[in-house]
């Protein structure tokens, strides 16, 4: 499938009893490969079933990406695993999926950090308005902050 993702990342203080009110949690792993762009593999676990994806994106700005994904099996994943970057660490994170009105809004609890999280939510139109979660306590957008990418959090953690 491919389209375009537009969407909008907060730094966000430690949720405390977000997984209570999560409709999923899964566990990711996902691995950046050599090439231009950024092109990644993933397997995502939720309830005892791993899905392995393909991902390309090409940014166009901060919240605007061409994103081309596709469901792959186990044997393509491995064997693209062969090409990863290997200036890059393999991503873990856990997410949690929290609906909000119409939005679903996705948050990434990564294990090097004890005090915050990053939330992501999906817009139709870069216009587009959300109330986030009344739970989620903001710090700050950080969009347009190359560092909290996970393409970026791959080479380096950025300090907060």
């Amino acid at each position: 499938m491919t389209g375009f993702e537009i969407e909008r990342k907060f730094l966000i203080e430690m949720p405390t009893d977000a997984e209570k009110h999560a409709c999923s949690v899964s566990e990711i792993e996902q691995t950046y490969l050599l090439g231009e762009g950024s092109e990644r593999v993933r397997a995502r676990t939720e309830n005892g079933v791993t899905v392995y994806t393909h991902t390309k994106k090409i940014t166009l700005t901060p919240i605007k990406r061409i994103e081309s994904e596709r469901e792959i099996d186990r044997a393509e994943y491995e064997a693209l695993l062969l090409s990863r970057d290997t200036e890059r660490q393999t991503v873990r994170k856990r997410r949690l999926c929290i609906e909000n009105g119409t939005k679903i809004f996705e948050i990434d609890i990564y294990p090097f950090w004890d005090s915050v999280a990053i939330m992501e939510v999906e817009l139709s139109h870069e216009g587009e308005q959300f109330t986030p979660p009344p739970f989620i306590k903001i710090i700050r957008e950080i969009t347009d902050d190359y560092r909290f990418t996970n393409s970026a959090i791959a080479k380096e953690i950025p300090q907060i």
